[in-house]
This record gives structure tokens, C-alpha cells and sequence, in this order.
């Protein structure tokens, strides 16, 4: 089956020597929640999201360590306003975006509406776990966030 022409098949990160074509689509869990990549080294794009450069937040998650592995994500948090966040598409478009700020947030205090909620023009959000890891839940304790602006798309 042929790709949608807006369907991720790459995402670059230079500032953290990132570069993936193992994508995958997410959606939601029962309980609402994004689903997560199956894979430590995958990036998941939430296809309930818009697709890149699109109006609105193109969403992707992966892991900072799953199974051992580090993750696709394992140095998100280093990421800083300013830097470059690459996505091509399908139909050999790529979508620049700027890093407009990178946030550390509880789990519990996730600000969905920011992450998740309509924007005036084409953006994006990288989720990943970030803080404390509580041994005993078998999870991280905060997200990072990773928030966006697209700068400009060009046909590769």
C-alpha cells in the first residue's frame, strides 16, 4: 500500500545528531492516553494530528530508554530553543521547524491543551519521558515537551 503524500518517512534533529526513518503511526490508548512506539528506536507521529505542515500540532513521541535500549528520543531534553527540527514527507517535502521552547512537565500536570489544542499555523510537539524514574510505577515521573514553529517547507 502506497503512503499517504503527507506521511512522515523521516525526522531529523541535527543538534542531537538525530536522523530516523523508523516511523510509525500511534493513536490513542483505551484510556485516551498517546500510544507509544513498540520499538525504542522508533518514532511514533499521533495521526490524530495534523500532518506536517499542516494547521496545527504535527505530534511525535518515542522513548528515552525502553527494554534497556536507548530510545529515538534519548536526548530530547537537550534539545534547545532555536535549533532545527526536520520532517519529510512522503511526497519529498520537508517541513523546517524552529524550537521555540523545550519544557519538563509532571505527568500528572501534562498540559494537553497546549500540546494537543489548535494552533494559528503549522506546528509541532516531541513527547518523551524525562526526570525521575520511579522503580516502583516503572515509569518516568515528567514528560518533555518539545514545541515548534514551522519556518518554511521546500521539495527536496
Amino acid at each position: 500500500m502506497p503512503l499517504h503524500p503527507a506521511a512522515t518517512v523521516s525526522l531529523r534533529v541535527p543538534s542531537i545528531a538525530l536522523g530516523t526513518r523508523d516511523l510509525v503511526d500511534l493513536g490513542q490508548t483505551p484510556d485516551h492516553r498517546l500510544e507509544v512506539p513498540r520499538v525504542a528506536t522508533t518514532v511514533g507521529h499521533y495521526t490524530g494530528g495534523v500532518s506536517p505542515g499542516g494547521r496545527g500540532p504535527a505530534i511525535y513521541s518515542s522513548h528515552v530508554v525502553y527494554r534497556g535500549v536507548d530510545g529515538a528520543f534519548a536526548h530530547l531534553a537537550e534539545v534547545a530553543a532555536g535549533d532545527q527540527v526536520l520532517v519529510q514527507r512522503a511526497d519529498e517535502v520537508t517541513v523546517v521547524y524552529r524550537v521555540d521552547r523545550v519544557d519538563q512537565v509532571d505527568k500528572d500536570a501534562f498540559p494537553t491543551q497546549a500540546v494537543y489544542g489548535p494552533t494559528a499555523g503549522p506546528q509541532l510537539r516531541l513527547i518523551t519521558c524525562g526526570g525521575t524514574f520511579d522503580t516502583d510505577a516503572h515509569s518516568y515521573e515528567d514528560n518533555v515537551v518539545v514545541y515548534g514553529t514551522a519556518l518554511e517547507a521546500y521539495r527536496s
